[in-house]
C-alpha cells in the first residue's frame, strides 16, 4: 500500500537530512576534551630536553569513571610528547592487573584529596613511588602554583604562562 512507501520514503529523507546537517558538526570540538595547550607544548619541549629519560612526572588527575582517573591538562600527555613518565598513564591502565590498577587509582586519589602536598605522609609516599618531578599545564587541576611555590620540596624548574615544571625534593 501507498501508506508504507510513503512512511518509508519520510524516513529516509528525514534519514538523509540528519546525516547531511550532522555533517557540519564533524569538525566541532568540544572544548572540555582539550587538554594540551600550546602553554603545555612548549613545556614538553624543555622537559625532553632538560630532564633525565627515567624522570616521573606526578600530574594532575580527577576521577572519571567509577574508579578510573584521567589527567587534566597537558601533563597527561607527557609520555607521548617528551617520552617522560607519568604516575597516572592513559586509562588503558584500567585493562592492567588488579593490583596494578588499584595502585594506580589510589595514588591519583591519595593526591586529589590531599590537605596539603607537604604532608610528610604525601611526601614520603611520592618519594615511595618514584616521582622526581611535577607538571602543572595550562588547564591545572589539584597541583596548584600557589600551593607549591612556597615548598621546600618543590623547586620550580620552568614557567611560562600557567605552566610550571617543579623538581621534587623529598629531603630538602
Amino acid at each position: 500500500p501507498w501508506e508504507r512507501g510513503l512512511g518509508i520514503g519520510l524516513f529516509g529523507l528525514v534519514l538523509a537530512l540528519a546525516g547531511w546537517r550532522s555533517w557540519h558538526s564533524v569538525d566541532i570540538i568540544n572544548p572540555a576534551t582539550v587538554l594540551v595547550t600550546q602553554d603545555d607544548i612548549e613545556a614538553m619541549g624543555w622537559v625532553a630536553d632538560n630532564t633525565p629519560p627515567q624522570a616521573r612526572f606526578l600530574i594532575n588527575t580527577r576521577p572519571w569513571q567509577g574508579d578510573v582517573h584521567m589527567g587534566t591538562d597537558g601533563g597527561w600527555w607527557l609520555p607521548l610528547l617528551a617520552g617522560r613518565h607519568v604516575t597516572l598513564p592513559c586509562v588503558l591502565y584500567q585493562y592492567g592487573t588488579p593490583e596494578y590498577r588499584q595502585a594506580t587509582s589510589d595514588l591519583a586519589q591519595t593526591v586529589e584529596e590531599a590537605e596539603s602536598l607537604d604532608d610528610p605522609a604525601l611526601v614520603a609516599r611520592l618519594a615511595r613511588e618514584g616521582v622526581t618531578h611535577l607538571f602543572v599545564g595550562a588547564r591545572g587541576g589539584r597541583l596548584m602554583p600557589k600551593e607549591l611555590d612556597p615548598s621546600p620540596h618543590y623547586q620550580l624548574r620552568y614557567a611560562s604562562g600557567p605552566v610550571r615544571v617543579y623538581e621534587f625534593v623529598p629531603d630538602p
